[in-house]
């Protein structure tokens, strides 16, 4: 209420004020108003609306929106002759599955800028469920298979071209989004159970339900494979599949050949098979189904990689090793049963089965390993059983299907696997909000990553790391509090949260990781705490919405490290603020002895830079596009002046250099368009460093008219000097 009232003091003040003007003629002595409320952003629901800014002004302004939001953002002509008025925006429903950006300006009749508003207006999430659980099993009889669709998307269903002799659907889909597909399942005459899994595949191709059917044989065949053989099924009895590698079976090949009687393709050998080796039939398409006899003791790494087409395999009990990388991307698999005696399931063993519905992990196990079944997107549930020690990294991210762990390791509400105090795993199925348990201490390398339905999580205090890529790309996520127990935001731990306006960190953080908030192109405003002295590569980079970013201490702004050119877009277009007071006359601390690469870049609030005499180094990018920075006192006790230092300031009228500067780095005033005084004391021209092309750029691009004034007695030397003599047209003597 307060500040509405002094918003209504401000307009009638402006009122008294401009009475007597016109919209577009302001007095000598008139400063140019222009005040709207609100904070400047706005988030609109996906159904669209209406937003209503109040304005004060005593000048004439006109309204651009973008020519890309144009079909979806329009702004009512409803405007006054008085200088008290107010603009009511219209925005339309957002149908898309987009979030969409529009920066609205405010422009006078010289084209200068007075304002700014975003609006980010929100989409509709996709839906698409399925009464499906796990796999359809229809007898050899054949029969009808009803699915039940609540969608609003626009599909179509595909069956493997193999599976349409015997599997069929009728065309029961209507207009209305709850709708059913009915399956019609032929009778199967054959001795060989066999499977198919149907896609329902949106308009763009994404995969969004795989339904799987099996069913029984006529007769089942033996179902015991000799240890000198294995046997398998491609869809052909007359095109044998042969092994990527032939030496890796503990045995030789003797014969491999078609067996009429029961219907299925024999790999004869010398002796016992002992091993599915190393990339055995790695990329073999063709499989449809193998046979394992119990005489194997050991599935190699990478054995049946990108077998696509693979749907069923039947495992040895001898077996107790499935290494690595052994199923990945078999995104036919819809079930697999591990035997009792394997103990370690390698990394990435399952990775990218995608079809995989159920898992059996027996007693035995005592591992699984890094990535083992990662992007099983079908996969709904998973018990782990106590014999299990280890679970690797992102063992089940990725699993957007998964609606509970069982067994060990498993959260009381079944959502995560807590080990050691560290959230290993999550399993996101149906919640837009979650509340992490108080017994987790780590967040875990991605255990949130790609959980696209969550809005908001609530981190608790007894958790210190948020782990690498913990919440990357959670594109819905708006709201997290990190808890003043946090020390550490892990790599890429926000990574793509494009739903995410503003973030505080808390004291305790030191460290910021590298693309930590890489990409979160909604963020508006950002607090640093004084305690981070570390942000990492690229970590807010693509941060193309910051407006605000607030500080309480420049001593220690001073000192993070940025790590390179894109670690500090912080401040890219956005204003400084300082204990909530805009920052535009920069007063730096005597205790400040270095600004650090990037510190200020492109704090467009400044205006002017005092530098203390404490300071020996202003670092490279130290006021990069500070473009409305217009002066800059640098003292006598700087030596260095990095790279870039203060390219861009295109508001920089001119720049004494102290004698006591003897390094300025390539492209230190590069780009500064109103430059047209530069006042370097130095007897001995200052050593200039070449920029990253071997050119030094120092002054290029200055003002038409460019004076360099330099000591008399030193004129010639500065005209011959390396980095100096480009500019020798420009070098003027002065007595200092």
């Amino acid at each position: 209420m307060k500040k509405l009232f002094l918003l209504f003091a401000l307009f009638g003040v402006l009122a008294v004020g401009c009475e007597n003007l016109l919209p577009n003629e302001l007095k000598p002595t008139e400063e140019a108003v222009f005040v709207t409320d609100g904070n400047g952003a706005y988030i609109l629901e996906a159904e669209g609306g209406e937003v209503v800014v109040s304005i004060a002004t005593n000048v004439d302004y006109s309204i651009v929106i973008p020519k890309v939001a144009q079909t979806w953002l329009s702004v009512a002509e409803t405007r006054a002759e008085s200088r008290m008025e107010t603009r009511t925006f219209i925005i339309v429903e957002n149908d898309s599955f987009e979030t969409r950006l529009a920066d609205v300006e405010f422009v006078n009749g010289s084209g200068k800028v007075l304002k700014t508003l975003l609006f980010t207006q929100k989409c509709y999430a996709k839906v698409f469920e399925t009464d499906v659980e796990g796999n359809y099993r229809v007898n050899a009889g054949g029969g009808e298979v009803n699915v039940a669709v609540t969608t609003n998307l626009e599909y179509n269903v595909t069956i493997p071209e193999e599976a349409q002799s015997w599997l069929s659907l009728a065309d029961t889909r209507v207009e209305v989004r709850e709708e059913t597909l009915t399956f019609t399942v032929s009778e199967n005459e054959t001795f060989e159970e066999r499977s198919a899994s149907a896609e329902l595949v949106d308009n763009e191709g994404e995969v969004l339900q795989t339904i799987s059917f099996i069913q029984s044989a006529a007769m089942l065949p033996d179902t015991s494979c000799p240890s000198n053989e294995i046997w398998y099924t491609n869809g052909s009895t007359t095109k044998p599949t042969t092994p990527n590698k032939t030496y890796v079976f503990g045995a030789n090949i003797i014969s491999n050949t078609y067996s009429e009687d029961s219907e299925r393709w024999i790999i004869k050998f010398d002796g016992d098979v002992t091993t599915i080796g190393d990339e055995a039939f790695a990329y073999r398409d063709s499989l449809t189904s193998v046979t394992i006899g119990d005489s194997v003791t050991s599935i190699g790494e990478g054995a049946f990689w990108c077998c696509s087409s693979l749907t069923n395999v039947t495992i040895g009990d001898g077996v107790a090793t499935i290494g690595e990388r052994a199923f990945e991307g078999c995104s036919s698999l819809t079930s697999v049963t591990i035997p009792d005696n394997v103990t370690t399931i390698g990394d990435y063993a399952f990775v990218d089965c995608s079809s995989l519905t159920s898992i059996t992990i027996p007693d035995s196990v005592t591992t699984i390993g890094d990535y083992a079944f990662c992007y099983c997107r079908r996969l709904t549930s998973v018990i782990i059983p106590d014999s299990v020690t280890t679970i690797g990294e992102r063992a089940f991210s990725g699993c957007s299907s998964l609606t509970k762990f069982n067994g060990k390791f498993a959260s009381e509400d079944g959502r995560c696997l807590i080990i050691d105090g560290t959230l290993n795993s999550f399993a996101p199925a149906g919640l837009t909000k979650y509340n992490i348990p108080a017994s987790v201490t780590t967040i875990g390398e991605r255990a949130f990553s790609g959980c696209i339905s969550l809005t908001s999580v609530t981190i608790p205090d007894s958790v210190t790391t948020i782990g690498d890529g913990a919440f990357g790309y959670c594109s819905y996520l708006t709201s997290v509090t990190i808890p003043d127990s946090v020390t550490t935001i892990g790599d890429g731990a926000f990574e793509g949260c494009i739903c995410l306006t503003s973030v505080t960190i808390p004291d305790s953080v030191t460290t910021i990781g590298d693309f930590a908030f890489y990409e979160c192109s909604g963020l508006i405003s950002i607090t640093i705490p004084d305690s981070v002295t570390t942000i990492e590569d690229a970590a807010f980079q693509g941060c193309i919405r910051i407006t605000s970013v607030y500080i309480t201490d420049l001593s220690a702004w001073c000192k993070i490290d940025f790590d390179d050119s894109y670690a500090n877009p912080l401040c890219y277009g956005a204003s400084l603020y300082l204990n909530n007071e805009l920052v535009m006359d920069l007063v730096l601390p005597s205790d400040v002895t270095e600004i650090k690469t990037m510190t200020f870049w492109s704090c467009r609030s400044l205006t002017s830079v005092t530098i203390p005499n404490s300071v020996t180094t202003i670092g490279g990018f130290a006021f990069f596009y500070c473009d409305s920075l217009t002066s800059v006192i640098i003292p006598d006790s700087v030596t260095t002046i990095g790279v870039q230092a203060f390219s861009w300031c295109i508001s920089l009228t001119s720049v004494i250099i102290p004698d006591s500067v003897t390094t300025i780095g390539g492209g230190a005033f590069w780009e500064c368009s109103s430059l047209t005084s530069v006042y370097c004391k130095a007897v001995t021209p200052p050593t200039a460093v070449l920029y990253d092309d071997g050119y030094w750029y120092t002054f290029d691009y200055n003002a038409s008219g460019r004076k360099i004034y330099v000591p008399t007695e030193s004129v010639e030397a500065y005209k011959s000097a390396e980095g100096w003599s480009s500019y020798a047209d420009a070098i003027v003597g002065y007595d200092f």
